[in-house]
């Protein structure tokens, strides 16, 4: 089990996310930019931007997730019934990234990272509930290169019926 652990920790091999200096060259860092809003639909979307590739990547989101996400970045305490931030809270576990599709992992699938004093741990989930768990949470995304352009927004599609929330940027 140790060496399984280990093993997990070495794959990340130009700078380790454990000693908070990023990941690989073919992760590259998302922070959540906003809330978008479909004014006809009432489809909510959270937006993520990257510095290092300059895209925009859009990810559907439940309405009421999308209003927790603005409530904790305005400062306000969410909905006391999320399970896995009370599951979390309970435990003493601290969230430390979300990482998004890899060499063989399909780009709906995502891993939440987390730790108890000095154990790792990891959490699968889908992309849809980890991302905005990790904007609630205020803690990073790393996406797969492989894993960009399946979610990234069409260069010419018009965002003119969408209300962009900004959301302060995470860390």
């Amino acid at each position: 089990m140790f060496f399984n652990r280990a093993l997990s920790i070495v794959k990340f091999t130009k700078a380790s996310a454990i000693f908070g200096v990023g990941m690989k060259d073919e992760y590259y860092r998302f922070a959540v930019r906003g809330v978008s809003l479909e004014r006809a639909t009432g489809r909510c979307r959270l937006l993520l931007d990257s510095r290092e590739v300059g895209d925009t990547l859009s990810i559907d989101v439940a309405p009421h997730k999308a209003g927790e996400i603005i409530l904790r970045a305005n400062g306000m305490e969410a909905d006391p019934d999320d399970l896995l931030d009370l599951f979390f809270r309970a435990h003493s576990f601290r969230p430390m990234y979300v990482q998004i599709g890899g060499p063989e992992i399909d780009h709906r699938h995502a891993q939440l990272h987390y730790r108890e004093r000095a154990r790792r741990y990891q959490l699968d989930l889908s992309a849809e509930q980890a991302v905005p768990f990790a904007a609630r949470m205020g803690v990073p995304v790393f996406v797969h290169s492989r894993a960009v352009a399946p979610w990234a927004l069409q260069p010419g599609v018009s965002t003119a019926r969408h209300e962009v929330l900004p959301v302060p940027a995470s860390a």
